[in-house]
């Protein structure tokens, strides 16, 4: 039964997820380099699809995106709670040092969905 529920569990990357949304809040300049090409389907996780359509929308209207301003939106929208509040955003800048590896990880998201199709 294990094996089961193993090879249905489709090709994810919960911790290059995690890693990417934290660089978009650290790094204004992150969101540029993986907006053209990657897309909030491109996300295993629910909640990870919510946060990375905030940061993009935040993006096209030319707004900061930070801990505030992903926050704000999220609570308008009302799914601040859903996602696990401002505690999982702040773990999720908390999870990366520096957000030089924004592109990497984006490039990981993409190839674990085009696998899972």
């Amino acid at each position: 039964m294990p094996q089961e529920i193993l090879e249905k569990l489709p090709p994810q990357s919960i911790d290059a997820e995690q890693s990417l949304l934290g660089c978009l809040m650290i790094d204004k300049n992150a969101i540029l380099k993986v907006a053209d090409f990657l897309q909030p389907a491109d996300f295993y996780k629910g909640i990870h699809q919510e946060i990375y359509k905030v940061c993009r929308g935040l993006f096209e209207k030319g707004e900061p995106i930070d801990l505030l301003s992903v926050s704000n939106r999220l609570g308008d929208s009302g799914v601040l709670e859903t996602i696990g509040g401002n505690t999982y955003l702040t773990d999720l800048i908390n999870t990366v040092p520096t957000a030089s590896h924004v592109l990497t990880y984006a490039r990981i998201i993409q190839r674990k969905r085009i696998l899972g199709t």
